[in-house]
């Protein structure tokens, strides 16, 4: 299969949600990377804590959890399922 350019495959047995928009780089900062989850409006500068978070979201519902498969019905009760759970 082919990947995005940067982008690194994952193990067939995880299901991951595509990833909803590109890193972005004010012109004012360079090197400044912004990661963004269109799912939650949420900015990460850090690749892994935005690569972890997109972890969650479920394939077919982003406010699905993909470590549990609980549903919830919008951004903020995904946020607090996520902040209050413990998936390990």
């Amino acid at each position: 299969p082919s990947l995005h350019p940067g982008a690194t495959p994952e193990p067939k047995s995880v299901v991951r949600s595509p990833l909803p928009s590109p890193p972005t780089s004010p012109a004012s900062a360079p090197g400044k990377e912004e990661y963004n989850c269109s799912y939650c409006d949420i900015a990460f500068r850090d690749i892994v804590m935005y690569t972890m978070h997109m972890g969650y979201h479920g394939y077919q519902d982003p406010f699905q959890c993909n470590m549990c498969g609980q549903q919830t019905t919008d951004k903020v009760a995904f946020f607090l399922h996520i902040a209050r759970s413990s998936h390990s």
